[in-house]
């Protein structure tokens, strides 16, 4: 048994289906079935119940992909570990965004910042302030970007050299909609339908 094996093992887990998991792995369905099918002898044991329209863990399939998440997860760590010692630049930023199209510059930041360390990963949440901040106090996150006016004193907090642009959508009969800007002062008046 091997990484590659349990990798693709997981992989057909996530999709449930032989099909699917080997098209996302860049491999043929008959050789993935193979390699299934040996690990499933090596282990002396079921992995899945096979009917004609999805794969179903069995119960040592549930123990085995337990396990098979924790040894990939730890071969992964310690692969960063070892580019780390090299002096590599690596590791995983969990970051928590409010959805804003303040997305634009993190796609950017992420983009420049794999350019010149491609061995970083990234994990983008998108959630409310209140969500993001629990994952940040939880350890979930490492990063959270918040729309102000935010509470952050219990943070290490920066403003980014960004701003969001927002409109007011009115229908065309409205007052409004003769306006060229509409000041943010006047929203409470506006009818809402």
């Amino acid at each position: 048994m091997n990484f590659r094996v349990l990798k693709a093992f997981l992989a057909v887990c996530r999709f449930g289906s032989m099909t699917a998991a080997s098209a996302h792995l860049h491999l043929s369905q008959p050789a993935l079935s193979r390699q299934i099918a040996e690990l499933e002898s090596e282990l002396d044991t079921l992995l899945f119940e096979r009917s004609t329209r999805r794969l179903t863990l069995t119960a040592a399939g549930l123990l085995f992909e337990a396990r098979a998440r924790e040894l990939v997860a730890l071969m992964e760590l310690t692969e960063r570990e070892l580019l780390e010692e090299k002096g590599a630049v690596t590791g995983l930023i969990r970051l928590g965004c409010v959805e804003s199209s303040v997305i634009n510059f993190v796609v950017e930041e992420f983009r420049r910042t794999n350019a010149n360390h491609p061995q970083i990963t990234f994990e983008l949440y998108s959630a409310d302030g209140d969500d993001i901040r629990a994952a940040l106090d939880r350890g979930r996150l490492d990063l959270g970007i918040l729309l102000e006016p935010v509470e952050a004193t219990k943070y290490d907090a920066v403003s980014l050299p960004y701003s969001g642009r927002w409109g007011v959508v009115v229908s065309e009969n409205s007052a409004a909609a003769q306006l060229d800007a509409f000041p943010v002062e006047k929203l409470p008046e506006l009818p809402v339908c």
